[in-house]
């Protein structure tokens, strides 16, 4: 009886995959069945490969890479702003779960990722803000060793912020993307996506914050008709400029429907 309860047993693990291909692609084909709710055009500083591009694939991804804006007093410019009380009471999380379970768990929400904005503006303006300061106090020390230092850090962080840093933002959290897309009606400025909270206390006397951890789709993959072209030009020297229009769909998930490379010239 080995054999047909063996022909039974990978007949039902091929059924289990099959069905499971399934949901993914009817979840897939839901996401884009409608007009897109946002279209945002990244380059390769909002968009880097993937690490799993690094193994024998046959595909290639790239991952979102956003950021959350830093506290206005940050010395460094490397903290970054919690979510308030009033915003994490909004999006359903309270103190009383966390009195019952010091371990509470991160919670899905929706969250605004803004592109070139405002946000961005106001962290290029602080990164200066950091260089004149550190100018301004080496002028007072002129051989101070560590004020030089922190000079040449200052200038290499403006440096970064202009030419290569991210330009993407985590700027809201909520629960309604309608009531989240009228406040943000640029759709190729902000994008609504999934992503996941992780609250926490702080201060004294304690209240209640979180931060967005991560967001729920963060790898999109390239479609197979852009593969060969990025996987030559990443080959040659593992990165090169690019601009992709992503889409976000009705689940709130991004893919790509557009890329331009910008190194064409060889």
């Amino acid at each position: 009886m080995k054999g047909p309860n063996r022909t039974w047993g990978l007949l039902a693990c091929l059924g289990l995959v099959l069905a499971a291909n399934a949901v993914a692609l009817g979840g897939v084909w839901y996401n884009r069945s409608v007009e897109p709710d946002s279209r945002l055009n990244l380059s390769e500083r909002e968009l880097r490969p993937a690490y799993s591009f690094a193994r024998e694939n046959s595909g290639i991804a790239l991952n979102l890479n956003w950021r959350r804006p830093s506290t206005p007093d940050s010395p460094h410019g490397y903290d970054r702003a919690s979510l308030s009380e009033e915003q994490m009471l909004a999006l359903g999380f309270s103190a009383d779960d966390y009195a019952r379970d010091s371990r509470q768990l991160s919670r899905e929400v929706l969250v605004v990722l803004e592109l070139d904005g405002p946000a961005y503006q106001e962290e290029l303006r602080r990164q200066q803000q950091r260089l004149e300061r550190a100018q301004a106090l080496l002028k007072t020390r002129p051989k101070d060793a560590e004020l030089e230092r922190q000079l040449e850090f200052a200038r290499t962080s403006v440096e970064q912020e202009r030419t290569s840093a991210s330009r993407l933002f985590a700027i809201d959290v909520g629960l309604d993307p309608d009531a989240l897309r009228q406040r943000y009606p640029d759709r190729r400025r902000y994008a609504i996506v999934r992503a996941l909270v992780h609250p926490w206390f702080e201060g004294n006397p304690l209240r209640l914050t979180g931060q967005v951890s991560r967001l729920s789709v963060e790898e999109i993959h390239v479609p197979y008709a852009w593969r060969e072209r990025f996987r030559q030009q990443l080959a040659k020297d593992g990165r090169h400029a690019y601009q992709v229009e992503v889409a976000i769909g009705r689940r709130m998930e991004p893919w790509i429907t557009a890329v331009r490379h910008r190194n064409d010239a060889d």
